[in-house]
């Protein structure tokens, strides 16, 4: 069935997205699905594309790289290439008198076998002040670039009329600032806690941990974090879905026909199916249980990315390797961009006035 999905020479690679609930819970999830890339898409030109080069290399091996402005010209991918394929749901994941849930999700992960891709819908990197053994200057005069980047935008958004607090690159990284202050207040912005906070920490120490132990059972596997829940929220925003209907997506009843809505709409594009393997209540999973659909989104981020879909915005590039500390979005998460009404003096867009 996968040798009739795009060219016959392109590469599948294997995806597990996975979504991390509380430790003590049973609604850990993943999601595993087969990715046929015949060209990557950066989604970017000039400076920004090369400095994604590395990582997309690393990430999809033997794929050719392209610029955002051969696909504007009209070279798309077949639907057949665009289509990430489901091939497997494990839900349910909790702990048991022998095992508490990660050693669990390990087990699970070891009899699916390798994955050349682990989406997790948790942080994989810690915030740069807690990495770093230099003597402190203190925040406002560190030359560790993630830090002073987060300053430099701070001040260019102050410039722009907004009142904001000063970075906690003891607590966030460089997206967690950006989002707080450029996405719409209780949407993505509301979404977005310190990696540090006290819901996300946690989920944090187990993404982490989880990472290292795939690692040592899969050498060759590479890493992808996402924000699921916001990742949702913007393809909600590019099919027009009513934003009442969508504050639901996290509701076991009252989200299941919005999550299907997205799904169908997914698969009505070309990017989305589900093996004829795969058993129809177990597809069902996907739409019914919201950690299943959690752990697709983080899966689906993966193709995402290769396709050229991804929010890479240039403000985020700042080096070769901010990149990997990144949360993979969709760029539709750009149309969820606060642009309200700013003070009387203030100067151009924040993203425009960095750029420049």
């Amino acid at each position: 069935m996968l040798a009739e999905q795009g060219g016959a020479n392109s590469p599948i690679f294997t995806v597990v997205g996975v979504h991390l609930a509380g430790a003590t819970t049973s609604k850990t999830a993943l999601v595993r699905a087969q990715l046929r890339v015949g060209v990557c898409w950066s989604g970017q030109v000039g400076l920004s594309h090369e400095l994604l080069r590395p990582w997309y290399e690393e990430l999809f091996p033997k794929c050719e790289l392209k610029p955002r402005s051969e696909r504007e010209r009209g070279a798309t991918p077949t639907q057949g290439e665009r289509a990430l394929i489901v091939d497997a749901v494990v839900s349910h994941l909790g702990p048991v008198p022998e095992q508490g849930t990660d050693e669990r999700l390990l087990n699970v992960l070891e009899d699916l076998g390798p994955a050349d891709i682990y989406v997790f819908d948790a942080p994989l990197s810690l915030p740069p002040c807690t990495e770093c053994d230099l003597d402190c200057p203190g925040a406002l005069n560190c030359r560790v670039p993630e830090v002073s980047h987060m300053h430099e935008f701070w001040r260019v958004l102050r410039r722009s009329g907004r009142r904001l607090k000063a970075p906690r690159p003891y607590l966030d990284r460089f997206f967690e600032f950006y989002a707080r202050n450029v996405f719409e207040q209780g949407r993505v912005r509301g979404e977005v806690e310190a990696v540090l906070g006290s819901n996300r920490a946690p989920l944090m120490a187990r993404a982490r941990f989880l990472k290292k132990n795939l690692q040592h059972l899969f050498p060759k596997a590479r890493f992808l974090e996402t924000e699921a829940h916001c990742s949702s929220l913007a393809w909600a925003a590019h099919f027009g879905l009513s934003s009442g209907d969508v504050s639901a997506l996290r509701a076991f009843y009252g989200g299941r026909l919005v999550r299907q809505e997205l799904l169908t709409r997914l698969a009505e594009t070309g990017r989305l199916r589900c093996s004829p393997a795969l058993h129809e209540r177990v597809a069902a999973e996907l739409s019914s249980q919201p950690e299943c659909f959690f752990a697709l989104i983080s899966a689906f981020s993966a193709s995402v990315l290769a396709h050229g879909e991804a929010f890479l915005q240039p403000e985020l590039l700042h080096n070769s390797s901010s990149v990997k500390r990144l949360p993979v979005l969709p760029a539709a998460v750009g149309l969820l961009i606060d642009r309200g009404e700013r003070s009387p003096d203030a100067g151009s867009e924040p993203a425009e006035a960095f750029q420049n």
